[in-house]
């Protein structure tokens, strides 16, 4: 299955474009990623959501239904047949069924455990309910848009192998150091070049694969919809042969 991660602003234009690559009736949720952080404008409602979109190549696919600890409220009751456990502060909480709405705070700028300094970087706990939820361990997680990492490092985390792409020099140079840092197993870095877009290794230390894309930015510009295009219908199974 893939996740493609939108905010407001372009997420509903995309959304029709992976209907026709993946199918309509292959997606499987529209989950609402809400948090706090962000200002707040002087009219209209605070924007403080992103969209995750959740499709499948088909019905046969990795899910884990990882139940969610959620405290009970005392004053509304409970379902008796519910099991219940108590916490260490005597709170009674259950466990029920993750739902498509998530709870995941963006990660504080003074946070120095976790932050790397990429503005787009996303919170650990984010990326941990994805690679949970639609993986095993030894399970291979690719992000071909990989930015600061979190990706692999939540996968490293969670003995699961991993590939990262990006297009930019800077995000592989942060990936690696982030990888490096978290004595991360052995990796493969490899460089896409324009002539042919051929592969060379420039440094091999065979768990994970790094990929960053050396292209020219002319080509870039030129190119950049079509690639993102291709890698989505090679992933699909559909008209692979773009590639």
């Amino acid at each position: 299955c893939i996740y493609v991660h939108l905010d407001w602003h372009i997420g509903h234009y995309v959304k029709i474009l992976l209907d026709e690559i993946f199918g309509k009736n292959n997606l499987v949720n529209e989950i609402i990623w809400q948090y706090r952080t962000g200002g707040v404008p002087q009219k209209g409602f605070a924007k403080k959501h992103d969209n995750i979109y959740l499709y499948s190549k088909s019905s046969d696919f990795i899910y884990n239904n990882n139940k969610e600890k959620m405290k009970v409220d005392k004053s509304k009751g409970y379902n008796p047949y519910t099991q219940q456990y108590i916490d260490e502060d005597g709170n009674p909480y259950v466990f029920v069924n993750p739902r498509d709405v998530w709870d995941v705070q963006h990660i504080n700028m003074h946070d120095q455990t976790e932050r790397v300094g990429y503005a787009t970087q996303k919170p650990e706990a984010l990326l941990k309910k994805i690679i949970l939820a639609s993986s095993n361990e030894n399970s291979i997680v690719a992000d071909f848009f990989a930015g600061s990492g979190t990706t692999g490092a939540v996968a490293e985390k969670l003995n699961r192998r991993w590939i990262m792409s990006d297009i930019g020099k800077p995000a592989c140079m942060v990936m690696r150091k982030r990888l490096v840092d978290q004595d991360a197993r052995p990796i493969l870095l490899s460089v896409l070049e324009p002539e042919g877009l051929s592969s060379r290794v420039r440094w091999h230390i065979p768990f994970g694969f790094l990929n960053p894309c050396a292209l020219p930015v002319s080509y870039i510009h030129k190119q950049q919809k079509q690639i993102c295009r291709m890698r989505l219908r090679t992933w699909s199974g559909r008209d692979s042969h773009f590639l």
